[in-house]
């Protein structure tokens, strides 16, 4: 068993033991479908992606305004382009986040 469906399982589990027995349900119900299953995995890549370009963003904005002189050397040297992380979050929102 790889390591998704492992994960999944345990998932299932603790829902089902936090008496949310239809989630739990539908977790349990991906081991069986490849095509769902694969599914989840892209959304969850997706996802991530996502929250992984988000963050760089935050972090970039909160550093301009940070009194500390040596985490603004840090900054200099590492020359982040916001306008740059909100066009690839542009395109990852476009493309990717169907709801």
């Amino acid at each position: 068993m790889d390591v998704w469906k492992d994960r999944i399982l345990q998932c299932s589990y603790l829902l089902y033991t936090n008496d949310k027995k239809e989630d739990a349900r539908s977790f349990f119900a991906l081991l069986d479908d490849e095509s769902n299953m694969h599914t989840f995995k892209m959304i969850l890549l997706q996802r991530s992606v996502f929250n992984y370009f988000y963050a760089v963003k935050e972090t970039a904005k909160e550093s301009l305004f940070t009194t500390n002189i040596f985490r603004k050397k840090q900054i200099e040297k590492e020359k982040i382009d916001i306008k740059k992380i909100e066009s690839i979050l542009d395109f990852l929102s476009i493309n990717w986040i169907h709801e």
